[in-house]
């Protein structure tokens, strides 16, 4: 169980980390770090999935409705989308954009939260600044299932682009682009 919940952690973790692609495309070299286990389950598997949002949803399960209505109350702009092995309800709440991901069973799998370093919680935004303070922080994913909560955040400087990861208290850099002049 835990070996499946790190694997989707991984690879919505993944998923937040690609949200910065199109950053990256100024980049000339990419460097790739060793990332930690329930990252990498991704990387190893990625290539032969289909895109995680293929089409809107038609049939939504009642069990994750239920779930949805109950933890997800002040939501609003709600659309639910297929997703690899599940669904998808994106929508946005206190300003903040969000999805919830669910198997296709009904399960709450996680929620991802996108926003800026504004909206970053003092304690992550310290550990981020006190390794990293000349750079600024482009976007943030916070990812929370029921166990845990991690972070994938975008941070560039004037030459480099870097994601990390921030899961229970160590931080990693998943990848790292050097800026073409």
């Amino acid at each position: 169980m835990k070996k499946i919940l790190f694997t989707r952690l991984g690879s919505l973790m993944l998923l937040c980390a690609i949200n910065g692609a199109a950053i990256a495309q100024q980049a000339a070299k990419a460097i790739v770090y060793d990332t930690p286990e329930f990252i990498s389950n991704y990387f190893e598997s990625a290539s032969s999935q289909p895109s995680i949002m293929e089409s809107p949803v038609v049939y939504v399960n009642t069990k994750a409705v239920r779930h949805f209505i109950k933890s997800f109350k002040q939501a609003e702009d709600v659309h639910w989308f297929d997703a690899v092995n599940g669904m998808a309800a994106h929508f946005t709440m206190n300003g903040t954009r969000s999805r919830a991901n669910y198997d296709d069973k009904g399960n709450w799998l996680n929620t991802i939260r996108t926003y800026s370093e504004s909206a970053l919680s003092k304690d992550i935004r310290d550990i981020v600044k006190r390794r990293y303070y000349d750079y600024s922080v482009t976007i943030v994913n916070e990812i929370t299932d029921e166990q845990r909560t991690a972070y994938v955040i975008q941070l560039e400087d004037e030459s480099t682009l870097k994601t990390i990861s921030i899961y229970d208290g160590d931080m990693n850099v998943i990848k790292e682009y050097v800026k073409s002049k």
